[in-house]
C-alpha cells in the first residue's frame, strides 16, 4: 500500500522544494526556469489527484503564460 502511492507523495514533496528554490533565486532568468517547473509540477500533483480541469489551468496559464 506504501509503496503504490510513493510517487505521489514524492511528486508532492517537489512542490515546497521548488518554491523555496523559487523565493531564494536572485537570478530573474532562473527564476523563470524554476516558475515553469513548479508549474509543471502543480499541474502534475492537480491531475495525479484527480482534478483534470485545474491542471489543465495550471499548466496553461501558469506554466506557459508566465514564463512566455
Amino acid at each position: 500500500m506504501l509503496t503504490d502511492d510513493f510517487y505521489v507523495v514524492a511528486i508532492a514533496a517537489l512542490l515546497p522544494l521548488t518554491a523555496m528554490m523559487l523565493v531564494t533565486q536572485t537570478n530573474p532568468y532562473h527564476a523563470l526556469v524554476i516558475r515553469g517547473i513548479l508549474g509543471a509540477v502543480a499541474a502534475l500533483v492537480y491531475a495525479l489527484f484527480g482534478a483534470a480541469d485545474v491542471a489543465l489551468t495550471e499548466a496553461l496559464v501558469g506554466t506557459m503564460l508566465s514564463i512566455t
